[in-house]
């Protein structure tokens, strides 16, 4: 059973181009089956309505985080899995 889906482009020079309608429908089938999904980064080749957009690697995540498409129980699952990692660090 898929529990989560987490989606990137590549990045770095020799990096594919990544379809954001691809994207889209990855995400759509993840709410419709309800499986967290987190779209992680656009990477470096984004193809949009069409047109490649050369993205430099320090925006990468953040615009891939503006497209709103993470799911709200991808957040619950990381803040609770990030608290557990932080408390076993500490003990």
């Amino acid at each position: 059973m898929i529990k989560h889906v987490s989606v990137e482009g590549e990045s770095g020079a020799g990096a594919r181009p990544c379809d954001y309608a691809w994207v889209e429908d990855v995400h759509k089938q993840c709410v419709e089956n309800r499986i967290m999904f987190y779209y992680h980064q656009t990477g470096a080749k984004l193809v949009k309505d069409g047109k490649i957009y050369n993205i430099p690697r320090l925006l990468q995540h953040s615009k891939a985080h503006k497209a709103r498409l993470d799911t709200p129980e991808w957040y619950r699952f990381w803040r609770e899995n990030n608290a557990i990692n932080q408390k076993q660090e500490r003990d």
